[in-house]
Formats: C-alpha cells, sequence, structure tokens
C-alpha cells in the first residue's frame, strides 16, 4: 500500500530533494510534521514502507524532506544526506540560538555542495522579539563565514508545535517558509542524458531483492535494466525489478528524482555503494584536490601536513591518507592536498568530498585530478 501522503502528488511537478538540518532538540521533526500538516498532506500511514522518506508538494514543485540527527555522534552521516540535496532548510531554535551542531550541518553541507539555504527560526512563540533578532543575526553571520548569503538569504520566523495545533497566525508562517523554499531555492539543472548513476543511501532487504534508496544523480533507470553495483566490498552485476518514488510504483526514474529500486543479484549490502549502467563509472584511489578548512568559530583548527582522514563523498565513506606537503593549511584558507583512499571510488573532476576525523570536520574539497584504476569492467549481468 502506497503512503498516501505521497500518492496523491502531481508528477508533473518538479522534483528537489530538501533536508532539515541543525542541533538537536531545535525542531527539525516537529518542523516537518507542521509542513506535511498545513499542507494536508499527512494523511494516514499503512505499514512500513521501503522507501520512508516523507515528501510533500508546494503546487508548483515536489519536495522530498530528509531529517537527519542533530546529534554530535551522528553528524559523520551527514554528509550522505548533504550530498542528495538540492537546497535545505537551517532549523534554529529561537531560544538557544546557534549551537556546535548548527555549524557542523552548516559547514557539512557547504562542503558537499549545497548551495542554497532558507533559515527556519522556530520555538518564536516562546522568544521575545529582541531575542530573535539576536538569533538571526548570530546565524546570519555564521551563513556569511561559510560562503552562503547569509545576509540575503530568507529567515522566517516559525512555531512548528502551533502550526500543528491549527492556530492560523503560526500555520501562516509556516506557509511563508514553504514560499521562500519555492522562491528562494532554485531548480537545478538536471542531466537526463548522461548514463545512470544513483548512489545508494540506505538498503532495506526484501522479497526479490534488496531496495536501494537514494537520489538519481544522471541519467534514467527503467525496470529490467541491467546495472553495475559499486560496492564497498567489491564489484557486482544488479536488475532492476522494481522501482518506487514516493512509496509509488513507477515504470522509471530520472535525474533528481528520489527512488528506491528493487535489486536482484547485488547482495544486501548496498549502502555506501552505487548503481550505475554498465561502463558509466571511473573508480580511483589517487587523488588531488582543492580543500578548505571550515572557518568554525571557537577553535578550529589548521590541517596538517599528513593525517589519516575518512573521505566522504556521495554516499560512501573511505579511509584515507591526506599528503599536504610541508605546511598546513590554516581555517578558512584555500590549499591543495593530495589523498590516497584505501579503497577504489566513483571519481570524476568537480566531485565535491568532505574530510573527516577523530569525530570532527578537517575540510571540505574538491577533485581537481585522479589516477583512473584499469580493468573496472563490472562482472557480467544475471541473465533477466
Amino acid at each position: 500500500m502506497a503512503d498516501p501522503a505521497r500518492s496523491r502528488i502531481p508528477d508533473h511537478l518538479p522534483h528537489l530533494t530538501l533536508a532539515g538540518l541543525g542541533h538537536a532538540g531545535h525542531g527539525k521533526t516537529t518542523l516537518l510534521a507542521a509542513i506535511r500538516h498545513v499542507l494536508a498532506a499527512s494523511g494516514g500511514h499503512g505499514p512500513p514502507r521501503p522507501y520512508p522518506e516523507p515528501g510533500y508538494t508546494t503546487g508548483t514543485r515536489r519536495y522530498t524532506h530528509l531529517d537527519p540527527s542533530g546529534a554530535p555522534g551522528a553528524a559523520a552521516r551527514v554528509p550522505a544526506v548533504a550530498s542528495r540535496l538540492d537546497g535545505a532548510v537551517l532549523v534554529v531554535s529561537s531560544l538557544d540560538g546557534v549551537r556546535p551542531q548548527t555549524v557542523e550541518h552548516v559547514a557539512l553541507a557547504r562542503g558537499m555542495g549545497v548551495e542554497h539555504l532558507v533559515v527556519a527560526l522556530t520555538k518564536a512563540e516562546s522568544a521575545v522579539d529582541e531575542l530573535s533578532a539576536l538569533v538571526e543575526l548570530d546565524v546570519r553571520a555564521l551563513l556569511d563565514a561559510h560562503g552562503f548569503a547569509g545576509h540575503t538569504l530568507p529567515v522566517v520566523r516559525v512555531s512548528a508545535a502551533l502550526a500543528l495545533r491549527d492556530d492560523a497566525r503560526w500555520r501562516g508562517t509556516v506557509e511563508a517558509l514553504l514560499d521562500a523554499v519555492d522562491t528562494y531555492v532554485p531548480l537545478p539543472a538536471r542531466d537526463f542524458t548522461g548514463p545512470f548513476l544513483l548512489p545508494v543511501h540506505r538498503a532495506v532487504p526484501a522479497p526479490g531483492g534488496v531496495w536501494a534508496v537514494g537520489t538519481v544523480e544522471r541519467g534514467t533507470v527503467r525496470v529490467g535494466d541491467r546495472l553495475c553495483a559499486r560496492l564497498p566490498d567489491g564489484d557486482r552485476p544488479a536488475q532492476v525489478t522494481a522501482i518506487e518514488t514516493g512509496g509509488v510504483p513507477v515504470a522509471e526514474a530520472a535525474a533528481g528524482e528520489s527512488a528506491a529500486l528493487l535489486v536482484a543479484g547485488a547482495g544486501e549490502r548496498l549502502a555506501g555503494g552505487v548503481l550505475a549502467a554498465p561502463g558509466g563509472l571511473v573508480l580511483g584511489r589517487r587523488l588531488t584536490a582543492a580543500i578548505e578548512p571550515p572557518a568554525h568559530r571557537g577553535g578550529a583548527r589548521p590541517v596538517r601536513p599528513a593525517a589519516r582522514v575518512a573521505l566522504h563523498a556521495r554516499t560512501a565513506r573511505v579511509p584515507g591518507t591526506l599528503h599536504l606537503g610541508q605546511r598546513p593549511v590554516a581555517p578558512g584558507a584555500p590549499g591543495s592536498a593530495r589523498v590516497l583512499l584505501d579503497a577504489p571510488v566513483p571519481l570524476h573532476a568537480g566531485l565535491r568530498f568532505v574530510l573527516r576525523t577523530g569525530g570532527r570536520t578537517l575540510a571540505a574539497g574538491t577533485v581537481r585530478d585522479f589516477a583512473p584504476l584499469p580493468g573496472q569492467e563490472c562482472p557480467s549481468a544475471p541473465a533477466q
């Protein structure tokens, strides 16, 4: 049974993927519930689906809205979410202001290439105007420091809790937030003709295979297509036996769609890998990159000449060694680096990534060049 909240969404509208980012306890999940409530899109919920990601429509667009944890221990999972995003809603409590995971999520989003944020100042019903104004100034300064248009992007004061109670004033603030998202986050260019690629964010075992959940990065996939599963523990052939977008069975999914593909023959450990058209990827372990340590306030550290790191690219997390030469790179200052990964990953010039170590974000980067690995053809796909 398809999620009725999604099955009513018109499929002719453009689709974007958003996320609520911010510190734990600031109201990301409550805001998402309020958005769906205000749009009258929540409906009833049947049994758990392989595709549980909530979504809604504003009348001009379809959105998938991801809800990553704001807990400090969950920060390592945020890059995989950020790699899927066309934009985001930064959620900051009007009472608490900028907190450590506010800063961390902003740095990770920027590092993974997110360019457009709208800010929701939550719990505004409990904060005096002067306090909300100070929090807004602080948030704008933080976003400016990380390369966003902090002084011009929309900031909306909302009360998700009262919107859920149908308070007319606060329902209006949620509607204003959605108007800001529709207006400020542009429709991205999509590559519909390139070789198909879907980085796998989640994998859910099911009868007949595994549901691979993610956002189509490029190309189009159809039921029956044969793909190559590029996985952390090796490559395997796969065949698509079903596709869902928004919990609704469809015949195909195209670039920009959040989709679940039921694939057979690839095993269950798909998360962190990619599903791709045969011959559509190039793997590498050695890369050169432009990097920039985030301009964290309150004690940012320079990047040292050699360090063990985890590279987060798309939905993958791969350990490796970072080499800078002789001098460290200061926070907020651009630099160059070489990275030697412990395992091959799909690479291309311009790919965004972040480097983390010791539970903190070390730097964001962009691949400049890499050494392609020969002999990376996927094994033959299974017979239909």
